[in-house]
């Protein structure tokens, strides 16, 4: 039987808040689920384990209800932003990122022949800083282009990857390249298919993406209902939310192998297989195999 490389665990909108439940939404219930997720990672051993971001809902305190479940994992968590982590009080909000010890959001990690690169979807957006910000201004004109062309991701609740950042991101591809390592993206928010949760700037990402022949998964969250598409030998991969339904949990477990990704799914969560390609311009019509 062969065996992975390695595996690593993901977990995506836990939105936690001592909240009545809103439709499918059960905040208050996120801590058990992601408790019995957590147990099970530790008897799996995974390499490291990725949050996708939403930790919280509604509320600074909540963190406190939910992060520390973190520290009883027996491996590297890492976490990702997304957009209602900042809902919080406004003077809260320039904390959120140290208060998830990230940053500025975007960081890269990587493990055997892998790269791994976290994005900050929050860098531009309404939602994560005062009116009058520079990241405030350029998110309310991405937002007015996109309504006036007739987008679906127009939205107030979705955030964009500024030019700093995309220039970094740019050296960590290049970088990946020079060193020979595949690479996968970690991110609140999906770039494709056209989604109305999609990324302000996703054409732009999607663009930049597939220059590189290394680059073969973009793992996100934001999109409760989850959601896949394969593009030029890219995996666009949308975890279901954590926070929906009032027992059933979603999370992941992902086994990393020379020639495929295998997508270990619980709960609501899909198992899938993601065939990687040669190179970026493989046909997509045998990327996945839903098991």
């Amino acid at each position: 039987m062969q065996h992975p490389l390695f595996s690593f665990g993901i977990v995506a909108d836990l939105q936690y808040g001592d909240l009545e439940p809103w439709e499918t939404r059960y905040f208050r219930n996120s801590p058990l689920k992601l408790a019995q997720a957590v147990d099970f990672f530790n008897r799996r051993n995974p390499a490291f384990l990725v949050d996708l971001g939403d930790v919280i809902d509604r509320g600074w305190e909540y963190f406190d209800g939910i992060l520390p479940i973190y520290r009883r994992i027996d491996c590297p968590v890492h976490m990702v932003a997304g957009n209602h982590d900042f809902e919080v009080s406004s003077e809260k909000k320039p904390l959120v990122l140290s208060r998830l010890g990230i940053g500025r959001g975007w960081y890269s990690f990587t493990r055997d022949s892998w790269r791994f690169i976290v994005l900050n979807g929050a860098d531009v957006s309404t939602f994560a800083f005062p009116a009058g910000h520079p990241s405030h201004v350029l998110a309310e004109s991405w937002i007015d282009r996109l309504n006036s062309s007739g987008a679906q991701n127009g939205n107030p609740w979705n955030g964009g990857i500024g030019p700093e950042q995309l220039t970094w991101l740019r050296e960590e591809l290049d970088k990946a390249s020079g060193q020979g390592q595949r690479t996968a993206v970690f991110c609140h928010y999906p770039v494709y298919p056209e989604h109305r949760h999609n990324l302000l700037n996703d054409t732009e990402l999607i663009h930049l993406l597939e220059r590189y022949d290394h680059l073969v998964a973009w793992f996100c969250g934001h999109n409760h209902d989850g959601n896949y598409g394969i593009k030029n030998g890219i995996h666009y991969v949308t975890f279901r939310g954590m926070v929906e339904t009032e027992a059933e949990p979603a999370f992941c477990l992902v086994h990393v192998y020379d020639d495929r990704l295998e997508l270990e799914g619980f709960g609501r969560e899909p198992s899938r297989r993601l065939n990687l390609f040669a190179s970026s311009g493989s046909s997509g019509s045998q990327g996945q195999t839903d098991a």
